[in-house]
């Protein structure tokens, strides 16, 4: 029993591209191209449904909590800790910035990595701006890797994504841009451990720091992970279980 579980919850990785996992399941949930079938048995619970007066309400409603408590977001630097974003909304249903706001903290920390660290209003309003568009089930999954792409395109930036499972590949991007960002399973084995997004920087040294990663200090504070000496490396450690893998992944330069 233990033994056709295990491959029951490794179908995923095992089985569905890492392609048909962003443009098959994630952007069509996206876009709200549910197929009919899948519409009926879920009675619609697939679809983004937040309504645009929800949306300005969560943007008013997150702008006046940072501006609250000046202390939980500050710009300029990193977000590592994800885990206490419960007061932030997002989408709607069981869905926060905590719970699935993942990829927005992403694009958030790559902003900073290049020299364009939000305000409290502009993070307010980035949460906006994937509640609009990029959010998948209402935020329940999260948002779709290629509305972060659009986004950085649409603010003036250069971006190169992959696919690839190949390491040498994977390290060449690595070498190649000093900020990145990776949407990856926790664990290539088990769908049930999630799927999460972080931000990859370059240290002063040339290591791949892994930016909200659930790494906590000996005080229980939330920082960045260790240097590792590839991007590889850094991707197959995100869950923090050397089993971690890239499903889609990006590099990000000023043009």
């Amino acid at each position: 029993m233990k033994k056709r579980f295990s491959w029951f919850r490794a179908f995923i990785p095992r089985y569905i591209s890492n392609e048909k996992m962003v443009f098959t399941i994630y952007e069509k949930m996206r876009r709200n191209k549910i197929p009919l079938i899948l519409d009926i048995l879920t009675i619609g619970k697939l679809r983004n449904k937040l309504s645009t007066k929800a949306i300005l309400q969560h943007r008013d409603e997150n702008a006046a909590f940072f501006h609250m408590h000046p202390k939980f977001y500050v710009q300029g630097e990193y977000i590592e800790n994800q885990p206490e974003w419960q007061s932030v909304k997002y989408g709607r249903r069981k869905s926060s910035m905590q719970y699935s706001g993942c990829e927005i903290l992403a694009v958030a920390n790559a902003l900073n990595s290049l020299g364009a660290a939000l305000s409290a209003d502009g993070l307010a309003d980035l949460i906006k701006h994937f509640e609009e568009d990029g959010m998948c089930m209402d935020g329940n999954i999260g948002t779709s890797p290629i509305a972060l792409r659009e986004y950085l395109e649409s603010r003036g930036y250069s971006t190169e994504y992959s696919f690839t499972k190949d390491v040498q590949k994977i390290d060449d991007m690595g070498r190649r841009y000093d900020t990145l960002i990776v949407f990856a399973y926790n664990n290539k084995y088990d769908i049930g451990a999630m799927i999460h997004t972080v931000c990859i920087t370059k240290d002063a040294g040339g290591g791949f720091v892994i930016h909200n990663a659930s790494r906590k200090t000996a005080d229980g504070k939330y920082r960045a992970s260790k240097s590792y000496p590839s991007l590889s490396d850094a991707i197959c450690d995100i869950g923090r279980n050397q089993k971690s893998r890239s499903i889609m992944f990006m590099g990000i330069k000023k043009v």
